[in-house]
């Protein structure tokens, strides 16, 4: 998702410096119509809404910037004369965002983390096979994830790197946003602190275990060599062992 990621600043780059370069209203425009069908774009509308100003007087145009930055395919289709109206790929992308939206939406609830279901994936795109349109997500980069056709679900899952691409965030979202970030930030310290804590119990339960070892190794050894030198008495004598010690010496019984 990287080099997706990549593709889509040198696009907006792209875009917003042919904006910048015109004051002609009508190439504006059309350099705006053309990032809501430009695969590569996802985010940055709202850049492209402060880039154009009030060079363009269209506020349907302004109304779909909006659209594609925060809203959703049932936005449009709610009220589809605030907008200008918009081609099958555009219309196509608008579902494409609304799918990030949700996932995004997906990866931050305490409850089914990560799930969502067709059923609701189809009520907010108005499709009957959501497969088809989830995969094509897939394929081109937008979002990481695996279909269940059983629980009919939605799994929202990514090994690295994040599950799906980004969207523009509503200035009335950055706070909620910033304290979800802190909240992270607290939670990720302190189980950094627990996973410390836990590697030198680790540890200290190592050296325990190589010294109990070591000391049973030990004591097999001791317990060995006595074994040996009694074997070897043994045969000297004939199978008989020293009975007792005397002061003078060792003591043989029946020599």
């Amino acid at each position: 998702m990287e080099v997706q990621n990549q593709e889509a600043e040198a696009a907006l780059e792209k875009l917003l410096r042919m904006i910048d370069a015109t004051n002609d209203p009508s190439t504006i425009r059309s350099c705006v119509v053309r990032a809501f069908s430009d695969p590569a774009i996802f985010s940055g509308f709202d850049q492209i809404l402060v880039a154009i100003g009030d060079q363009v007087n269209d506020d349907a145009l302004k109304k779909t910037l909006e659209l594609f930055s925060y809203g959703s395919y049932k936005d449009y289709t709610a009220s589809p004369t605030t907008f200008i109206p918009l081609t099958e790929n555009q219309t196509t992308k608008l579902k494409q965002l609304t799918i990030i939206g949700m996932a995004q939406v997906a990866c931050t609830r305490t409850d089914n983390i990560g799930i969502l279901s067709y059923e609701e994936l189809a009520h907010q795109v108005e499709a009957e096979n959501v497969e088809d349109l989830v995969i094509a997500c897939c394929y081109a980069g937008i979002l990481s994830a695996r279909l269940c056709q059983q629980s009919k679900t939605v799994q929202i899952s990514a090994t690295h790197g994040p599950p799906c691409r980004s969207r523009d965030v509503p200035l009335d979202h950055v706070d909620f946003l910033l304290k979800n970030l802190n909240d992270l930030s607290l939670l990720l310290n302190s189980s950094n602190a627990k996973l410390g804590a836990s590697n030198e119990e680790v540890k200290k339960k190592k050296q325990q275990h190589e010294i109990f070892w070591k000391d049973k190794v030990q004591k097999a050894g001791n317990n060995r060599n006595s074994t040996s030198w009694d074997a070897s008495m043994q045969r000297a004598l004939g199978g008989r062992l020293p009975s007792k010690r005397s002061r003078g010496g060792i003591d043989f019984a029946n020599v």
